[in-house]
């Protein structure tokens, strides 16, 4: 211990040594380090067993004696048990002629069927209806937008617009315009631990912030027309590691085609890039309930 004065007076104060010890407990204790553990106990993998009353194998005496091995086994009774099950074997009733004609009848019946009558099940059915044909969901989202009257696009009218915005997809690829939706696909992709966006994850996605009234039918229609226009470009683009965790088709699918539909949004209600990214967001219901159900 060591004594000193302070320039107030003739104060003195003793300083003590402080105490070391380790921030990391040690795996004795819960509450942290054991005065009187030097050294962390490691467990061996080897001898860890399912918990029972038996002593553990690495525990039991070791012995090389085969008569040692076999003096627990009772040989009589192992001959008396399978004298006995060959009997019963021997005991089970063999199906009759006529049963096994049956059988045979049955089987051959079976491979003769014939999978048309399936699908002309599945064909009287008719046309399978919309996904998210819900009627009242539909009603209660034509109440909501009944002063909304957007444009709805013809297939035509749709691939007019999208190739007067290639440029716009073509300048994200080379890096020339910013992109919000691929700072989103970035992110995703960033976080993901694969390497690979799998089927699942896209299934899971959620879909509002990229049709917008729009909506996913005619959204697939700019996508296949972007995809038959920069297939070269997007070819070209597979160093990027975004693209690469995408895949070309899914890349084109959420990141250039919500750029060109924000880009119609923002033409069609006449507001900036920002607001027409609110509005696809807000308006996903109109283009799932309602755009998508009109003939495109």
């Amino acid at each position: 211990m060591e004594s000193s004065k302070t320039k107030f007076g003739s104060l003195t104060y003793i300083r003590k040594p402080r105490k070391l010890s380790s921030r990391i407990p040690y795996e004795d204790t819960l509450l942290g380090p054991s005065p009187s553990a030097s050294k962390p106990r490691r467990k061996s993998k080897r001898d860890v067993y399912i918990a029972c009353g038996e002593v553990p194998p690495s525990k039991r005496p070791h012995t090389n004696s085969a008569d040692e091995l076999l003096k627990d086994f009772d040989i009589s009774r192992i001959k008396q048990d399978t004298d006995k099950l060959l009997n019963q074997l021997d005991s089970i009733k063999k199906p009759d002629k006529d049963e096994s004609k049956y059988i045979n009848k049955l089987l051959s019946k079976a491979d003769k069927a014939e999978t048309d009558e399936v699908v002309a099940v599945t064909e009287t059915q008719g046309p399978m209806k919309h996904i998210y044909d819900d009627a009242e969901a539909t009603e209660r989202t034509s109440k909501k937008y009944r002063s909304f009257h957007p444009k709805i696009y013809t297939k035509n009218e749709l691939l007019e617009a999208t190739e007067k915005l290639v440029t716009v997809a073509r300048d994200i690829l080379n890096g020339k315009t910013a992109s919000y939706f691929y700072e989103i696909a970035r992110e995703y992709a960033e976080s993901s631990p694969r390497l690979f966006v799998t089927d699942s994850e896209i299934i899971n996605l959620p879909k509002q912030r990229y049709h917008g009234y729009i909506g996913s039918m005619r959204a697939d229609a700019i996508t296949q027309h972007l995809l038959s226009q920069l297939d070269q470009l997007l070819t070209d683009k597979k160093a990027n590691k975004v693209l690469q965790f995408w895949g070309r088709s899914y890349f084109t699918r959420f990141v250039l085609t919500p750029e060109i539909i924000a880009r119609i949004v923002k033409q069609d209600e006449q507001v900036d890039l920002d607001k027409a990214y609110d509005l696809m967001e807000s308006t996903a219901d109109y283009g799932l309930y309602i755009m998508d159900q009109k003939e495109i």
